[in-house]
């Protein structure tokens, strides 16, 4: 169950959301648990291939940008599609 602080605050922000929606991206005290156990284990994996990786980026400027979507995502997206 989502709090109702949450959701009334969401509200305020995107009122023309359903609450099914807000529903669905608040997260529930055990999904944020789990979640930060996902970010903690990314970042362990990452600092320990430092030594491995190269000193400058591998990409020209504005490849970053040009590979994401020209518009953000309607629908929120599941915590461990973020780390991929």
């Amino acid at each position: 169950m989502v709090p109702a602080a949450a959701l009334n605050t969401q509200r305020a922000l995107e009122p023309d959301l359903e609450l099914s929606t807000w529903e669905r991206i608040v997260m529930t005290p055990e999904e944020f648990r789990v979640a930060g156990h996902q970010l903690i284990d990314w970042i362990a994996d990452y600092r320990q291939q430092i030594p491995d990786l190269p000193v400058r980026a591998q990409v020209a400027p504005g490849d970053v940008r040009s590979a994401l979507p020209a518009q953000p995502p309607t629908n929120p997206e599941d915590f461990s599609q973020l780390l991929k």
